[in-house]
């Protein structure tokens, strides 16, 4: 024999872990007679914990539906909004709020006047029982309200509202013909 032969199955042993020992059993057949069959011993006690249930499909739907059921009553109960009080930038309207229950819409308004240069801007952000969409476009000032009913949905401005000049040039046309007219 070489050198290898006798070094080779101290290096198969330490690798392989040793197997546990078989208990023998005795198992009764359907006419009454003893059987004796294998039951592997995987501990020093002879008795072993029975193995884990696979659980069965209806255990999983169960699951399922409770794990739904939990995330959609979050969601149901607890609206939550960015609120500011006539603030002139978006920036300064990050604040977050729980609403109450009984108010089921974001709102973000958003209000401008003045002309030319000296046009200011508002943002208002807050949680609202209804919904009071609006657009209002008086030339010069300009007010608009947009809502929404998810949470953290008014991160945005309402729509941008731009000073109609077109409008603002036929009132003042229109207030100089009368003056025109009446003679001052």
């Amino acid at each position: 024999m070489g050198p290898y032969a006798q070094t080779r199955p101290a290096l198969i042993t330490s690798w392989v872990l040793p197997l546990p020992k078989p208990q023998i059993i005795a198992i009764k057949g359907s006419q009454g007679r003893g059987r004796a069959g294998i039951k592997p011993s995987w501990g020093a006690s002879s008795h072993t914990a029975p193995a884990p249930r696979a659980r069965g499909p209806t255990m999983k739907a169960f699951l399922v539906a409770l794990l739904a059921a939990v995330l959609c009553a979050q969601q149901a109960s607890s609206l939550f909004c960015y609120i500011c009080d006539n603030e002139h930038s978006n920036w300064n309207c990050m604040k977050t709020y729980k609403c109450e229950d009984h108010e089921k819409y974001c709102t973000t308004t958003y209000s401008t006047a003045g002309f030319g240069k000296d046009v200011g801007h508002r943002i208002t952000k807050k949680c609202s029982v209804d919904c009071p969409e609006t657009n209002v476009n008086f030339g010069m000032a300009a007010y608009s309200t947009k809502c929404c009913s998810t949470s953290l949905c008014n991160f945005s401005g309402a729509n941008s509202i731009r000073i109609n000049y077109a409008v603002v040039l036929l009132g003042i046309l229109g207030s100089l013909i009368c003056v025109l007219r009446v003679g001052l």
